[in-house]
């Protein structure tokens, strides 16, 4: 059986890293599409995105950190605190924050699959 709540987190998190990977635009531009459509929403909803009992209790912490670091900064106008946070990060700022959103997904990613594989030794699949 699938456990939806990693499923929807892994699925999330995917979709994070192709945006990064395979995004439109420079680096900056992707990483505001990666976070905004499938990270940063999981803040605010954490059970809801896959955050729930199955993920590792770091994994959400560095999930936590991840995002408040990428909307640490006052909003101005109406660019959001997402795109502000960005837009005043160096080059150097910005693929240290691509290195880890890349390095959460894939853990993410891989916890969903560790879960799903003992999920269907358990239930004889």
């Amino acid at each position: 059986m699938l456990t939806n709540d990693l499923f929807y987190a892994a699925e999330k998190f995917h979709q994070a890293l192709d945006a990064l990977a395979t995004g439109e635009g420079v680096l900056r531009e992707r990483l505001i599409t990666a976070c905004m459509c499938n990270i940063t929403a999981h803040r605010a909803h954490p059970m809801r995105a896959g955050l729930g009992p199955k993920m590792p209790a770091e994994l959400v912490e560095r999930i936590y950190d991840f995002t408040d670091r990428v909307t640490a900064t006052a909003a101005v106008g109406n660019e959001g605190t997402l795109t502000a946070t960005l837009n005043a990060m160096s080059d150097e700022e910005l693929r240290s924050t691509a290195e880890e959103l890349s390095s959460l997904s894939l853990k993410v990613i891989e916890t969903f699959e560790r879960d799903d594989a003992r999920s269907s030794s358990t239930s004889g699949v």
